[in-house]
């Protein structure tokens, strides 16, 4: 858990990335906003704080959302349980809508905190912990529907992927994915309905 003053350093951090990416918006748009809207708000966020390497990106993840839901000073199993239920009312919305040069855009927030530079770190170290997290959102790509394990298993037969990516990190996500987090392609999920 961040200590309250580092909690309101990253909250001020955050804070101005977020006005940076809506200043181009009108003063009447100023409300709460919708769950895609902070879909990309969290993921806009997240891919600032990474690139600039100031903070892990989970940080920006976890505060933007409990500041959504209005959650400040907690304990950490009341903040878990609290981004946990969010999560998974949410998941399926939250998209990452802004272009970014080198991301797919539309992406899911999940594909996108794959390709960024400490996602892994994201994945094995801070997210996953929960293993309540319904990690089986699908997103239509080329009119096919994909999970987070789809879209691995697609990294994963590119011809240079070592040239790209860390194969055993990867791999290793994705078996955690499936053995811990009943992380499905989308065929199974379909199948199952």
């Amino acid at each position: 858990m961040l200590r309250t003053p580092d909690r309101i350093m990253l909250a001020a951090f955050v804070s101005s990335v977020l006005c940076a990416l809506s200043s181009t918006a009108s003063s009447q748009d100023a409300h709460r906003p919708t769950i895609p809207e902070l879909g990309d708000q969290i993921c806009s966020a997240m891919m600032v704080v990474d690139t600039s390497g100031t903070r892990p990106a989970k940080d920006a993840f976890e505060l933007i959302i409990l500041n959504y839901l209005e959650i400040d000073e907690a304990e950490d199993i009341a903040r878990r349980m609290a981004i946990r239920e969010f999560w998974n009312a949410n998941h399926e919305l939250l998209i990452c809508t802004s272009e970014a040069r080198g991301y797919d855009s539309p992406q899911h927030l999940l594909k996108r905190i794959l390709n960024m530079k400490g996602s892994t770190n994201f994945y094995l170290d801070n997210f996953l912990q929960d293993r309540a997290l319904n990690v089986n959102s699908i997103e239509y790509r080329d009119g096919r529907p994909e999970t987070l394990i789809d879209y691995i298993d697609k990294i994963l037969q590119e011809p240079e992927v070592e040239e790209t990516w860390d194969v055993s990190k990867l791999r290793r996500l994705r078996t955690f994915l499936i053995d811990h987090m009943n992380g499905k392609h989308a065929v199974e999920l379909r199948a199952g309905q």
